[in-house]
C-alpha cells in the first residue's frame, strides 16, 4: 500500500506539471458534472443523484481506464443539502462500483458540511460503498483537502504534487459556480 504522503520533490520542469494538462469534462448535467484529469475522475454532484449522470460517471471511468491501464482514481463531491439517492439511483451506485472495480485504484467521497444531513450522507455513502464489495480502498471525508491527501499517492503520474491535484479540484468547483 502506498504511503499516506508522497516524497517531496524538486520544482525542476521535468517534474512540475502543468494544471491543465489532459483535462476533459466528460459529461455535465442538470445534476452532475464528470472531469478526467490525468488518471483521476471527478464526479461532482450539485443536484440529487440520478441513474444517468451514474451511467455517464461508469462510461467515463472506463474511458480513462482505456488510457491508464495501472488504475484511476475516483474522486467524488457531493454538495451540501442533497437528498440521499434513491433506490435506483442507490442500486446503480452499487452495480457501478462493483463494473469498474477491475481498474479502480482508490476512491473518495466528499460531503462537506457539518450536522445531521452531512453525517447521514457520509453514512449512506459509506453504506453503498459497503454493499457493493469494492475491492479497494474507499474514504468518506468531510473536506476536500482531506480527501485529495488520501488519494494523492495513487495519482499519476508518481510524486504530483497536492497543489497540482487540488487546483484542478478547484478548476473542477469554480465551473460549476460559474
Amino acid at each position: 500500500m502506498p504511503k499516506a504522503v508522497p516524497d517531496p520533490v524538486s520544482p525542476s520542469p521535468s517534474t512540475v506539471l502543468r494544471l491543465d494538462d489532459d483535462e476533459r469534462i466528460c459529461s455535465e448535467g442538470a445534476d452532475h458534472r464528470v472531469v478526467q484529469w490525468r488518471n483521476v475522475m471527478f464526479t461532482h454532484w450539485f443536484a440529487p443523484v440520478s441513474v444517468a449522470g451514474l451511467a455517464a460517471c461508469e462510461t467515463a471511468s472506463f474511458d480513462l481506464a482505456s488510457r491508464y491501464p495501472k488504475g484511476v482514481v475516483v474522486f467524488n463531491v457531493i454538495e451540501f443539502g442533497l437528498q440521499i439517492p434513491d433506490t435506483a439511483a442507490r442500486k446503480k451506485a452499487s452495480a457501478v462500483l462493483a463494473s469498474t472495480a477491475a481498474h479502480v485504484l482508490v476512491t473518495t467521497t466528499v460531503v462537506p458540511g457539518e450536522g445531521f444531513w452531512a453525517s447521514a450522507a457520509r453514512a449512506a455513502v459509506a453504506t453503498i460503498t459497503l454493499l457493493s464489495r469494492a475491492g479497494h480502498p474507499h474514504r468518506v471525508f468531510a473536506t476536500t483537502d482531506e480527501a485529495a491527501g488520501f488519494v494523492l499517492p495513487f495519482v499519476a503520474p508518481e510524486h504530483t504534487p497536492l497543489g497540482h491535484l487540488q487546483s484542478a479540484l478547484g478548476r473542477l468547483s469554480h465551473r460549476h459556480q460559474a
